[in-house]
């Protein structure tokens, strides 16, 4: 049987994709990854066939309402206008690159992006479509919708919390058909000759995240399943640099700070900050960022820079890790059972960073306008000095370790395949 998983945008994005696609290969599926060019050698090197889309990474991360997006911490709804009056040629364009991708397959899988184009492309070749998440998207009371524009509801809010939850979920629904609906229908009957979306369709669901560090609810049926982390590791084939191997034998574990591909414009606001915060706690930094967003920094020889470092091979050698609290880093940094200190910036990120808080394992989320020196020293302290969070992450991360979230995910659909086929 051959699948196509069909994701879009940065490499922490890709990544658990890759290995959900091992995982699949392994039980004798046929796995073909389709996203940007940029990502091939990545995608062939791991074992699995490729195809391209347009664009690219560094397109859409440069654009203005993306940026605009990120400097606001995910909350402009001016931004979120202009997306939409831009998505019609960009789904235009996808839905016509997925649809040649995807000949001969007999599944289409796509993340949250991927997926805009993978709903229409399955229905246009007659083959069963699966939604394959990092972030939770189906209604329930249990949590709010993980990308709302909603605040996160404050910690001692009791009575009427569940039905703050159901409303956001009702109304970032609303929200999104609001502003794509017109557009995203538009676009499928342009690229793929389709007619309208039909809003009541569900999909197969998995989930690929930890159902400790969020666990099923109970309104959730057997469409979805909660697999765990889909995690690829790197960590046994991964040559790190001397210098980075002598500089963490050299004193007391360090702080990992980075956030990937989220810094962009902000990188020259958020980095001195936190470097001053460690550089006031008398705390030892790997710093993660390219060259270009470093550039004019003080560095202090407590500091080692290096662009990139595989977090399965990082994180469990650090004291605590300071991110953007995007899906992928998020669960790496569960599974190595340190601290977490987050940053967020755009979609799924705030919600990733209110459940660190909410499960003790990191203080209280950083925000971009009230960001200062004080308050990232604070949020430093709190991970290094509370040795009961220190402990809660620990244990967190024995759960986390011993779940395989890739087998279950293969066996789930396995299970599935095997129904529809009796």
């Amino acid at each position: 049987m051959q699948v196509a998983i069909i994701t879009i945008g940065t490499r922490g994005d890709i990544q658990p994709y890759i290995a959900l696609g091992q995982g699949l290969q392994a039980a004798g599926y046929e796995v073909k990854v389709v996203t940007f060019q940029a990502f091939e050698s990545f995608v062939r090197s791991s074992g699995l066939d490729f195809a391209a889309v347009s664009g690219d990474l560094a397109s859409l991360m440069t654009m203005d309402w993306t940026q605009s997006q990120i400097e606001s911490g995910g909350k402009s709804m001016g931004s979120l206008g202009r997306v939409a009056q831009d998505a019609e040629g960009l789904l235009v364009q996808l839905m016509t690159d997925c649809l040649q991708a995807c000949q001969g397959a007999e599944v289409v899988m796509g993340s949250v992006v991927g997926g805009l184009a993978g709903q229409a492309v399955a229905q246009k070749l007659g083959v069963s479509y699966w939604s394959v998440y990092l972030q939770p998207l189906d209604r329930t009371i249990a949590f709010p919708n993980s990308f709302s524009l909603f605040p996160m509801p404050p910690r001692w809010l009791l009575v009427g919390k569940r039905a703050y939850n159901w409303t956001t979920h009702v109304f970032s629904a609303r929200l999104f058909w609001l502003l794509f609906g017109k557009v995203l229908n538009r676009a499928r009957q342009k690229a793929l000759h389709l007619a309208a979306f039909s809003r009541k369709q569900r999909y197969p669901t998995l989930y690929g995240y930890s159902p400790t560090v969020l666990p099923k609810p109970a309104n959730w049926d057997e469409r979805i399943t909660v697999t765990g982390y889909w995690f690829l590791d790197q960590a046994e084939t991964w040559e790190p640099p001397g210098a980075l191997e002598q500089f963490l034998a050299s004193g007391a574990p360090p702080i990992s700070i980075g956030f990937g591909s989220m810094a962009g414009r902000s990188a020259k606001k958020v980095l001195p900050l936190f470097l001053e915060a460690a550089f006031r706690s008398g705390q030892r930094v790997v710093l993660l960022a390219k060259r270009e967003d470093v550039e004019g920094l003080e560095m202090s020889e407590n500091v080692f820079c290096i662009e990139s470092v595989p977090h399965d091979w990082l994180f469990p050698r650090m004291a605590a890790v300071v991110h953007h609290g995007g899906a992928g880093t998020t669960g790496a940094a569960f599974r190595a059972g340190v601290p977490q200190i987050v940053l967020p910036f755009i979609a799924d990120q705030h919600f990733w960073a209110q459940r660190i808080a909410e499960l003790g394992v990191g203080p209280e989320p950083l925000k971009h306008k009230k960001l200062s020196v004080e308050q990232a020293l604070q949020a430093v302290r709190t991970v290094m000095q509370d040795k009961a969070m220190l402990k809660r992450a620990g244990k967190l991360g024995e759960q986390v370790q011993q779940e395989h979230g890739v087998e279950e995910a293969v066996q789930a659909f396995g299970r599935a395949m095997r129904q529809a086929s009796e």
